[in-house]
């Protein structure tokens, strides 16, 4: 018979290499608390945005983004919803918009 202690080991070794794996894959996909929030010159590279342009931005409140005293910050996640509101609607969705909008007598 197995010692139950060495069959405890063995599934809390799995138990944290598993943790481990998700762990990783959460940091891969912006998940962890050192990605969540970006400066000016990480969203800059994150984007290929020039700084000058984040900044303009900014001032006109076109980009999500934090203020804490003279520092600007950006949570990585609002840049990518950000990003994705400007997307172009295809042909299809355009056409749907028209007709679901058109009044039917």
């Amino acid at each position: 018979m197995e010692n139950p202690f060495e069959i405890i080991l063995e599934k809390l070794n799995k138990i944290e290499e598993e943790l481990e794996i998700i762990n990783a894959r959460l940091e891969n996909k912006g998940f962890g608390m050192k990605n969540d929030y970006l400066t000016v010159k990480e969203l800059s590279e994150y984007q290929n945005l020039a700084v000058p342009t984040i900044y303009g931005y900014t001032s006109t409140n076109q980009i999500p983004y934090i203020k804490r005293g003279k520092k600007v910050y950006f949570k990585k996640s609002d840049i990518d919803i950000w990003i994705e509101k400007g997307q172009s609607k295809t042909l299809e969705e355009m056409q749907a918009n028209y007709l679901s909008s058109k009044k039917k007598f």
